[in-house]
């Protein structure tokens, strides 16, 4: 579960890191092993080391300091919605967001 969350996080990174270059970015997930990754930089898992190290590379590129918080699942349902690819139904959740909707780019595919 945890290289869904974190695609999730690559995807928008991607997506809008030129206009958060020099920000600080704080990730909410309700996936543990998500925040343990993103916030050490690092896992085990080569799957999850290999999307850390991507986020990692986009972020220094645009010198963007990126953390994560664990928050209950029962808080997070809009943030997982996205991280399932149901588009549809987050934008109907949070119209305003249909604003920054936008192609996907690209995000390395792990087999």
């Amino acid at each position: 579960m945890g290289e869904l969350e974190l695609r999730t996080i690559a995807m928008a990174l991607v997506t809008f890191a030129p206009s958060l270059a020099g920000a600080s970015i704080l990730c909410i997930t309700d996936n543990h092993e998500s925040e343990i990754a993103v916030n050490k930089r690092s896992s085990k898992m080569p799957k999850i080391r290999h999307l850390i190290n991507f986020i990692g590379i986009v972020a220094h590129r645009h010198d963007i300091s990126i953390r994560a918080q664990l928050v209950p699942r029962e808080e997070n349902c809009r943030a997982d919605l996205l991280s399932k690819h149901q588009v549809r139904q987050f934008l109907a959740l949070v119209p305003e967001a249909s604003r920054f909707a936008t192609t996907p780019l690209s995000v390395p595919i792990l087999a």
